[in-house]
């Protein structure tokens, strides 16, 4: 027997892939046997069932392994290429043909199936279009979409709709899936296959860094630019930037202490400046992101009180950096405090007074009535007999200082009343006799003396009486706990055995105001995506403040390796960038309109009188009306506020126009014209964009489209009115567009290149 066509078996519906439904031909072919011999007598059989002895086994499909496939975030638009863990390529087998076989039954069906299908927590899975569509959604995102060519081929496309978001903190680690296919042979037998699919995580970046080097005059800024990178996941949507204190400069040592949190729960921190063990300067700081605006501001205070307010007062500098990849430093004051130890025996003269003012390190007798302010200590002081002031001399001769003469007596009170709020004083003490003990009632107030709290304390004879949270309470008793204080009284109440009737004030340790002439701040720069993943970089912000300087003006000079600003004072100066590229000089504190020609190197107007610069390729004008112009090679020129012109050269220029209404004109190369104000109507008067010089316009300070959104909804140019307009939320029809540009040299429509930024902060380009 030959079988010349495969048979159509009935399904096994319990065991419909394991083609055992075999078929029989029992009972179907039956023959009769007959037997004629030589002389011809015959004998036939009866009827034999030829058929019971066939019988025909089933065929059925098969599926085998299939190569894995491999996405990247990194692929998607804004996607940081590199990074620790990264796969290369981006991207492998994302097409192929599904491993399967019909056998000998020929072509069903291969469909893909959500049955069985191997997700991770949070990812959902649903099929379409008869089993050729299966999509993989993270919450209500769609992020994977897998695709059948038609119904029989096994041809598949995987494409990735959005950036996955991953474990936080495993670098780019992958995240897999596993999704199934039935294949079914002609019959209806099937089996099925699985294909894996891994997608790689993005990680943040930052770079190009500009440093910045300015005068250190109070309320003076600079304005400079950085790279934060969020890669396709785009930034965390609360707390995407992060500020804190970086390494400190040569020399010198920042010691950080927590302070607890401002009344908003921003961490505040109190950072020493030290050269050695000597405490140069002191502020606090803390660091706020906002998410409406991208930006993350560390605000530093003189104070410790005003930073645990918030309160916007007695202000050290301000810091905010932004994902745009712009900041701003601005310098309120250069008056700090400091740590001063004032030596009693050597700083105040002998003699005696009503009290002694201590101001600047000097200190002097003089006679009630005492000052309300304009000193760092008055030391005043009393008796148990009499606790009017008035009514008692301090007194100082060799041996130290105390009231009526050289030592502090029992029952004797010195009060020392700071101009500055204090965290922490140091009395020292030295032995009047050869008792073992010193025996102190110390009371602390507040800056109206209506608060108050007492320390009892016992401490060996000649040791330094420490005042601060840390020793409050210890070696004896307190009544209330410990606050900061803008006055300390120390009472000498000796009585027992042992204790020191007479001891000595040798010096005393305090917080005090200093001007701080030369210093440089390092910030570390960090930022965290959307995923969580987070970099910090090795690379410091650094902002040297200048005080030494001759003349009208500063001098300042930028390094040949590095990229920086230097911020120009109201003086005439001289500003030299370097050899290197990206230097950027600043007028953003002039007084008055500048002219600033990057070609020739040469500056004018009332708001640069007398300056010189020297080795820049961008400039940042004043708030009044500027005249900027780039050199060959590429500049950015910002406006700032005013009517400025902006004029660009031969290279590819970015032009910034800011507040007011500014001309624009970009010259050769492919520019980028950047408009951030919505009410302002810049000109821009020559654009060539596409099949021109390419130049663009920057749109992304105006708006931010939904994911996926129609840049129709947001932008519109009228070729016949030569106006760009933008309707910020993309969903009034049409109904909110604001005028931001004119064109007028009349570019065509659909030539006209757009930067804009969707709500992830993932960059797009577009032509309308």
């Amino acid at each position: 027997m030959v079988q010349n066509v495969a048979l159509e078996h009935l399904v096994d519906g319990s065991t419909a892939a394991a083609y055992n439904d075999a078929l029989t031909l029992a009972g179907k072919i039956a023959v009769t046997a007959t037997v004629t011999d030589a002389d011809g007598d015959t004998a036939s059989t009866g009827a034999i069932d030829v058929g019971g002895a066939v019988t025909f086994l089933d065929d059925g499909p098969s599926v085998s392994a299939n190569n894995a496939v491999q996405l990247d975030d990194d692929a998607l638009p804004g996607g940081n290429p590199g990074g620790t863990g990264d796969v290369n390529p981006d991207t492998a087998n994302t097409t192929g043909t599904l491993a399967h076989g019909y056998g000998a039954d020929g072509a069903g069906t291969t469909l893909l199936t959500a049955t069985g299908i191997v997700l991770p927590a949070g990812f959902t899975a649903a099929v379409s279009n008869g089993g050729q569509t299966l999509t993989i959604s993270q919450g209500a995102t769609a992020v994977l979409l897998i695709q059948l060519a038609d119904t029989s081929s096994g041809s598949y496309t995987v494409t990735q709709l959005h950036a996955i978001d991953h474990p936080a903190g495993l670098n780019e680690n992958n995240v897999s899936f596993t999704v199934n296919y039935v294949t079914t042979d002609g019959d209806g037998d099937n089996a099925t296959g699985s294909l894996a699919i891994n997608v790689n995580d993005d990680t943040p970046t930052i770079s190009n860094i500009q440093d910045a080097i300015m005068p250190n005059v109070n309320n003076t800024d600079v304005h400079g630019t950085w790279t934060p990178s969020f890669g396709a996941d785009g930034p965390s949507a609360t707390s995407a930037i992060n500020l804190a204190m970086g390494t400190a400069p040569s020399g010198l040592t920042y010691t950080q202490t927590s302070q607890g949190t401002n009344v908003n729960g921003d961490a505040v921190t109190q950072v020493d400046v030290k050269s050695g063990t000597t405490t140069l300067y002191t502020f606090y700081e803390y660091a706020h992101y906002d998410a409406a605006t991208h930006t993350s501001q560390m605000t530093a205070y003189t104070t410790l009180a005003d930073a645990q307010g918030a309160t916007g007062t007695n202000e050290y500098f301000t810091l905010a950096a932004g994902a745009d990849g712009n900041f701003d430093f601005h310098l309120v004051t250069n008056s700090l405090q400091s740590t001063s130890v004032f030596d009693v025996v050597s700083g105040i003269p002998n003699g005696n007074g009503n009290y002694v003012k201590i101001a600047g390190g000097t200190a002097s007798f003089a006679n009630d009535p005492s000052p309300a302010s304009g000193y760092d200590v008055l030391i005043d002081g009393f008796t148990s007999a009499d606790t009017n002031p008035t009514h008692s001399n301090v007194f100082k001769n060799a041996n130290g200082m105390g009231i009526g003469n050289g030592n502090l007596d029992t029952n004797e009170t010195l009060t020392f009343k700071f101009g500055l709020t204090q965290s922490a004083v140091t009395v020292g003490i030295g032995k009047g006799g050869n008792d073992t003990n010193e025996h102190f009632q110390v009371t602390i107030w507040d800056a109206t003396h209506t608060t108050s709290a007492t320390w009892n304390v016992t401490q060996a004879d000649g040791s330094p009486l420490i005042v601060d949270a840390a020793h409050w309470g210890t070696n004896g008793s307190s009544s209330g706990a410990f606050f900061n204080f803008s006055e300390v009284d120390v009472k000498n109440i000796a009585s027992a055995g042992g204790d020191d009737p007479k001891v000595v004030l040798l010096s005393l340790t305090y917080n005090s105001q200093t001007i701080v002439s030369d210093t440089t701040l390092n910030f570390a720069l960090g930022i965290t995506d959307h995923d969580g993943d987070s970099v910090t970089s090795t690379d410091n912000l650094s902002v040297a403040l200048i005080g030494t300087h001759s003349g009208s003006g500063y001098q300042l000079t930028g390094l040949d390796t590095t990229s920086e600003v230097l911020a120009a004072s109201s003086g005439a100066d001289t500003l030299h960038g370097g050899t290197g590229l990206n230097d950027t000089v600043d007028y953003s504190n002039a007084s008055a309109g500048v002219t600033v020609n990057l070609l020739t190197q040469l500056v004018g107007g009332a708001g640069a009188l007398g300056d010189a610069i020297s080795g820049f390729e961008n400039a940042i004008g004043s708030n009044f009306a500027d005249t900027l112009t780039a050199n060959n090679t590429g500049s950015i020129l910002s406006g700032g506020g005013g009517n400025d012109t902006l004029i660009g050269g031969a290279g590819n220029d970015t032009l910034i126009g800011g507040a007011g209404q500014d001309t624009l004109t970009g010259g050769g190369g492919a520019d980028t014209f950047k408009l951030d104000h919505l009410d302002i109507k810049d000109l821009i008067t020559d654009y060539s964009g596409a099949g021109g010089q390419g130049d663009k316009i920057d749109l992304t300070a105006l708006f931010e489209t939904a994911a996926g959104g129609n840049i129709a909804d947001y932008v519109h140019y009228d070729a016949g009115t030569k106006t760009l307009s933008v309707d910020t939320n993309g969903t009034t029809g049409g109904a909110n567009f604001v005028d931001v540009a004119q064109l007028t040299n009349g570019p065509a429509a659909g030539t006209i290149n757009i930067l804009y930024d969707d709500t992830n902060h993932v960059q797009h380009t577009a032509t309308v």
